[in-house]
């Protein structure tokens, strides 16, 4: 790690750093593609040399479990990058035909969904709510009337409410000590259903969110959640 911090620092830049790797030990590294480290879910990574030596190591591994040989980091990135042109160039139903090979392989599969939970390690799940809201807000405001429900049932040690309506919802409200509440109860079992597009038919996908309204959502629940750390 030492070793590439210091080449990196003399070329400044990952992509020189990686062509003198790949020259020098052609079987442990690989030149430097960003198109496929987002294909591989390569994130994170504290430092450009941290980045790169798992975007290596994360090619070694697939050259060894999803080949029916052992290919090295260069041989695993030239296979990828040939499937990455063929999937993105040419006729449409070719392109999809290389997609749908490559994305419902079971290992693929599996490793690429390992990958993005790797990632969220030490996120909230009010800040994957958050970072949800552009993709779908309906998934991103449920998540967080799930953490709203979890951190009641928390307060109340209560789990024997399995199907959570409107009703039993403002019961549980009612049994929340004032002290739990960062403003009023109206207002939390305003946060739960407001304006008919509550808890129920969010994560029933009866009615659809707008981003603000998800984002209303998910800052109400963070609000009321940083109230039980006071």
């Amino acid at each position: 790690m030492e070793l590439i911090a210091e080449i990196v620092r003399g070329f400044r830049e990952l992509s020189l750093t990686a062509l003198v790797l790949h020259h020098v030990l052609p079987r442990r590294y690989a030149m430097c593609s960003h198109h496929l480290a987002s294909l591989l879910y390569i994130a994170g990574a504290e430092t450009v040399p941290k980045f790169y030596v798992e975007y290596c190591r994360e090619l070694r591994l697939w050259g060894e479990k999803a080949s029916r040989r052992r290919l090295s980091a260069v041989e695993t990135e030239f296979a990828l990058w040939t499937w990455y042109r063929f999937s993105n160039y040419g006729r449409e139903e070719e392109k999809r035909k290389h997609r749908s090979r490559f994305f419902r392989d079971p290992w693929v599969a599996e490793r690429r969904a390992f990958r993005v939970a790797e990632s969220l390690k030490g996120r909230s799940r009010l800040d994957l709510a958050m970072s949800y809201v552009p993709i779908d807000a309906n998934v991103a405001a449920a998540i967080a009337y799930i953490e709203l429900e979890r951190t009641i049932r928390q307060i109340l040690g209560r789990d024997d409410v399995h199907e959570v309506r409107a009703d039993n919802f403002k019961a549980l409200v009612e049994d929340l000590p004032m002290s739990a509440l960062p403003s009023g109860r109206p207002e939390l079992i305003d946060l739960w259903k407001r304006n008919g597009k509550g808890r129920n038919e969010v994560i029933h996908a009866t009615k659809a969110l707008t981003k603000s309204e998800a984002v209303e959502i998910i800052q109400g629940v963070s609000d009321f959640i940083d109230h039980q750390q006071m």
